[in-house]
């Protein structure tokens, strides 16, 4: 689930430039990364002038190597002064430099609370609750807004939600004021299973932050996501018409990859989606080292019959960013499709680690156990799935499928009775209730 700190992305350092630079600074300013990132992969002078703005324009397009090698050529002295070292802990997670974001996270043992609040939160999101307690101490003083939000996200990923609950009721305001406040409110809501809730401040916060990723990825646990995301993605091609935003398509391309992987999931047609993202695709040459651009090529290759070469580009979006996980989501599923179940279930594992707070991925990753006939670990990665998610019908399905062929009838009835009271029309939760009238 990507971008903890997806809010810094869009804070601006200013400087005399050259015209070139001016248009790169311009585009950041605006919010248009995806340009931005253009314009400074043009000219390697306003790289070196503007590397704040160029890392975090890098940091945005999935760029996660570029982003570290330029916030890696920062001070540390500048980079804890300017907020970028949990960025850079980040971007060291996500290039699968796990050991370097622990000594990043020693250097900042001393570092002002703001700074160790934000980084301990990524650690927290990457599964090393332990890291993040250290780098918070015994106690943590909440006397700043900008503190509140992070440390909920901690509380959240390390599973203390009665804290979470009361630090957000003495500080709703705070969470409401900011798209990233709002998905933190509404991942504990999730958790408690009040799913509604949760996705109505999910996209209250897509209104004040509609290009931030994590927010599109916790709305597609809504089980009608498809339908909505068809009709945002129409809403932004009109935007575009034509013109050359090419971070608006970029959006567009993000949205098209998660329709896509949905239609997969469900055995729905894709052909005229992948129709559209091959024709976006063609204008969008000058961003074609991206993670999102290998990936939707590789699904248009897989579906035009070029089997090898649609699984060779998903690789390279793969190695580009190994924590993406719809690209990890996808290729499983390929392998799935082709029987074989070896490497299906290698990729979902190597991204395990990037994934942990993403319901879908582990929802996937138990269903490949279960079609190994490895019941242990189907049941261990379902449970995770749930604690994400816990008001999904199908997740809590998939457990009960589990539970069934693992001989416990009585615990999968009371899990498919859990099911079919979150949705009574959850196809599996029916399946597997019949099963269980006809079991002796």
């Amino acid at each position: 689930m990507f971008l903890v700190i997806f809010s810094f992305l869009l804070f601006l350092f200013a400087g005399s430039a050259s015209c070139e630079e001016e248009t790169a600074n311009a585009n950041f300013e605006r919010g248009e990364a995806a340009d931005a990132f253009v314009a400074f992969q043009r000219d390697k002078e306003i790289q070196d002038a503007e590397k704040i703005p160029y890392a975090k324009a890098a940091f945005y397009v999935r760029r996660f190597d570029i982003a570290k090698a330029v916030l890696s050529g920062i001070p540390l002295e500048e980079r804890l002064t300017k907020n970028l070292e949990p960025l850079l802990i980040e971007c060291l997670f996500r290039t699968a430099n796990k050991d370097e974001a622990a000594k990043e996270g020693k250097l900042i043992l001393d570092a002002p609370l703001k700074e160790k609040v934000a980084a301990a939160a990524v650690f927290a999101y990457f599964g090393e609750g332990d890291r993040a307690k250290d780098l918070l101490g015994e106690s943590v003083s909440l006397t700043q807004p900008a503190f509140v939000v992070n440390y909920v996200k901690i509380l959240i990923y390390t599973l203390q939600y009665d804290k979470a609950e009361s630090i957000i009721k003495e500080n709703m305001p705070i969470f409401e004021s900011t798209g990233e406040g709002l998905l933190t409110y509404a991942e504990f809501l999730a958790r408690q299973s009040k799913m509604e809730e949760a996705i109505g401040a999910a996209e209250k916060g897509a209104l004040l932050e509609p290009d931030n990723p994590r927010i599109t990825l916790f709305l597609e646990e809504r089980e009608d996501r498809l339908s909505l995301l068809k009709e945002k993605t129409a809403l932004i091609k009109e935007r575009i018409n034509g013109g050359t935003n090419l971070t608006l398509k970029l959006s567009y391309l993000r949205m098209l990859v998660n329709i896509v992987l949905l239609e997969i999931r469900s055995g729905a047609g894709v052909e005229e989606d992948l129709k559209e993202a091959n024709k976006v695709l063609e204008e969008m040459n000058e961003l074609k080292e991206l993670p999102e651009i290998f990936l939707l090529k590789g699904i248009v290759l897989w579906y035009e019959g070029l089997r090898q070469a649609g699984k060779s580009s998903i690789v390279k979006s793969l190695g580009l960013d190994p924590s993406y996980g719809l690209a990890s989501q996808i290729l499983a599923a390929f392998y799935r499709f082709l029987k074989d179940l070896s490497s299906a279930k290698t990729t979902l594992e190597e991204g395990k680690p990037y994934n942990l707070q993403n319901a879908s991925y582990f929802g996937q990753l138990s269903r490949v156990y279960l079609d190994l006939g490895d019941l242990k670990n189907a049941l261990i990665a379902i449970e995770y799935a749930i604690a994400v998610n816990p008001n999904n019908a199908e997740l809590m399905s998939t457990k009960g499928k589990i539970l069934l062929q693992m001989n416990e009838p009585e615990k999968a009835k009371e899990t498919i009775e859990k099911a079919l009271s979150i949705n009574p029309k959850e196809p599996l939760a029916i399946e597997i209730k019949g099963k269980l009238k006809d079991k002796p």
